[in-house]
């Protein structure tokens, strides 16, 4: 079975000359090879480098190691929604997002802007329309998401990934590394709802397969807010959804 990744982990980000090689990166996923192999096709004739997954599990994966320019995201995927996709790649910080939808609900729209879509558009994908909106978004966006190495700053609370420290009104407090995990994308959300699923996933690289279960979540949750103290009754419970930090 052929991978979803058309190109290795270690290829180059986008230039910031526009004459170069290369516009940027974008990852589309999608569950259609036809459709993935279009868009592959028109966004190589624009200068992109495209990667397709077929599924929000790889997809996800792929978003995390190689920090794409840009996301071309189907919200009717099979397994993992694209909400919970969408929502799940909010957390990683500001990667722009195209929604790709085959409903013209609008309920579905609003959801997707909600979460954090820069842009929606309805299937069938003129491709000419779709390489437009991916020019504009990436010529008003310069910036790329936060290195995963910097440090988040919330109020008392401060999370250094490098050193892999917690600071807690200026001490030092030692966390588990998915403890560790788990607050570091709590804070990178800024204050978005991270569900139960996506933190599995990105925290126990969850599979479908495993048969892993959310109150897991729930369980280290407990754990951090417990160390936290006080601080602890910033990490707010959605019902329903999953975990967001007060700001």
């Amino acid at each position: 079975m052929s991978s979803p990744a058309t190109r290795s982990v270690g290829a180059p980000r986008r230039s910031k000359d526009r004459a170069g090689a290369s516009a940027g990166c974008v990852l589309v996923i999608d569950d259609s090879p036809d459709l993935g192999r279009l868009i592959r096709k028109t966004l190589k004739k624009a200068r992109y480098r495209a990667i397709h997954a077929k599924d929000g599990e790889t997809g996800l994966k792929l978003a995390r190691s190689l920090r794409p320019d840009l996301i071309v995201l189907d919200i009717g995927l099979p397994g993992m929604d694209g909400f919970a996709v969408l929502s799940a790649i909010r957390a990683m910080g500001r990667i722009p997002v195209i929604v790709l939808t085959g409903s013209t609900a609008e309920a579905d729209c609003v959801v997707g802007l909600k979460l954090g879509a820069d842009d929606f558009l309805i299937k069938p994908v003129s491709m000419q329309v779709l390489a437009a909106r991916v020019e504009a978004i990436l010529r008003r966006v310069p910036s790329r998401a936060p290195d995963p190495g910097s440090r988040e700053r919330r109020g008392s609370l401060r999370l250094d990934s490098r050193s892999h420290e917690l600071i807690v009104h200026g001490k030092a407090l030692l966390l588990a590394p998915k403890e560790f995990h788990i607050l570091r994308l709590l804070l990178e959300a800024h204050g978005r709802v991270v569900n139960r699923r996506e933190l599995l996933l990105e925290v126990w690289g969850y599979d479908k397969d495993l048969g892993m279960d959310t109150r897991m979540v729930d369980q280290y949750m407990s754990r951090i807010r417990r160390k936290l103290k006080s601080e602890g009754r910033r990490i707010v419970t959605v019902p329903t959804l999953g975990y967001k930090i007060r700001l």
